[in-house]
């Protein structure tokens, strides 16, 4: 009676092994499964989160401005510096500006003279503009006249020398000479185009 008792018991685990013995690969399957699942749903997320810190750091972005850089540097027969300058497009003034008292000295110092600089934020475009400068000492304002191309987020450069021309009496702003561009230079980002004949007197 016990043996056969035995015989049951042993044949019951024994169908308890084989019953539960297919069920762990199906039970690791779907583990799988679920954690496929789950990392699919946290990379769409981190896509989602992506996409929008692109798009908040695409507004938060400050677009380039677009301006025109005046550098007016003195030669040997500059005698006085210009104290203020102005900006003008088709006769009206758009921006104007007072330099300081050290800009001053530095651009009249023979050692190491350094140009007075003047910064004009400007919408793109092709103008026809013109700088003046002014000192007290002056009768009138020396000015420049010229075509500017001004291109959306770059800034144009206008380099100009003031000088006494010989003979005269009042110092004339005229074009500085470009300093010479290494072969791999790029090309400058705005265009300033030499006055016509006459301008600037």
């Amino acid at each position: 009676m016990e043996t056969t008792r035995f015989r049951i018991a042993s044949l019951a685990f024994a169908g308890i092994v084989l019953l539960s013995g297919p069920m762990q690969p199906a039970r690791a399957a779907e583990t799988a499964e679920a954690v496929e699942t789950d990392l699919a749903a946290v990379f769409h997320r981190m896509d989602t989160m992506k996409g929008e810190l692109d798009r908040i750091e695409e507004l938060a972005a400050v677009p380039k401005a677009t301006m025109l850089r005046v550098e007016i540097t003195a030669d040997a027969t500059a005698t006085v510096p210009p104290v203020s300058a102005r900006f003008l497009v088709d006769g009206k003034v758009e921006d104007e500006r007072e330099w300081s008292k050290v800009e001053r000295e530095s651009f009249s110092d023979r050692n190491v003279p350094m140009p007075l600089v003047f910064v004009i934020p400007y919408l793109p475009g092709n103008y026809p503009a013109r700088i003046e400068i002014q000192n007290p000492s002056w009768k009138t304002p020396v000015a420049f006249e010229f075509q500017a191309a001004m291109r959306k987020g770059e800034t144009t450069a206008l380099r100009l020398r003031l000088g006494t021309p010989a003979g005269k009496t009042a110092p004339l702003l005229s074009m500085a000479p470009e300093p010479a561009a290494p072969k791999s230079a790029p090309a400058p980002a705005g265009t300033v185009t030499p006055p016509a004949k006459g301008a600037g007197k």
